[in-house]
């Protein structure tokens, strides 16, 4: 009688064990961060033509291919040298909050970019950029094409730790010179592959 109180007791305490391990695992929600713009490309190929100067064209073509060996959309970007869907180029706009810009992207009748002609510009301000190294202008120009594919900035105002910080968090100063943040996190491609 003793012996079978305690292996019942040990089947309780051992039940009980797995469930407390496995219950928090099952019941938990993946923490995505990531948003979206009104826009979507209506098809894969995405041309791309880097109109930046000799100091920021590297850093754009690593953006892109960061983007290009990440994601399992089927949508990608195709560096072009004439008429393109966004052109990247750099550009002082002064002392005004932000190093880099995305126009045109939030802009699309019916909800899509139709892959026809430049629709989208991606710049640089040189203004903050020219002291940049770089990775630095790749994390800029990377959280552009971001934009390009239609995620919008990951956060809501608090500042998170580096390890959640997201490529699509909206201060340069937190994502770029704390973190190092190159090219997209998981979250960020997770965003772009369940947008397409």
């Amino acid at each position: 009688m003793v012996g079978q109180r305690r292996r019942r007791l040990a089947s309780l305490f051992a039940a009980a064990a797995v469930t407390a391990v496995v219950v928090p695992v099952v019941g938990a929600s993946s923490a995505e961060a990531y948003t979206y713009t009104g826009c979507r490309w209506a098809s894969g190929r995405v041309t791309l033509r880097n109109t930046d100067s000799a100091n920021y064209s590297g850093a754009t073509d690593a953006a892109m291919n960061a983007w290009n060996g990440g994601t399992k959309s089927g949508v990608y970007f195709a560096k072009v040298g004439g008429a393109a869907n966004v052109v990247t180029d750099d550009y002082n706009l002064g002392n005004v909050g932000f190093d880099g810009g995305t126009y045109n992207a939030t802009s699309c009748p019916g909800g899509y970019l139709d892959n026809n002609g430049t629709q989208v510009v991606s710049r640089y301000n040189t203004f903050y950029t020219g002291g940049y190294n770089v990775s630095q202008r790749t994390s800029v120009m990377a959280h552009e094409l971001g934009h390009v594919y239609g995620l919008n900035h990951s956060d809501d105002g608090a500042v998170p730790p580096c390890a959640q910080t997201k490529l699509m968090f909206r201060s340069s100063d937190h994502r770029t010179i704390e973190c190092a943040i190159y090219g997209p996190r998981t979250d960020d491609l997770n965003g772009v592959n369940a947008r397409y």
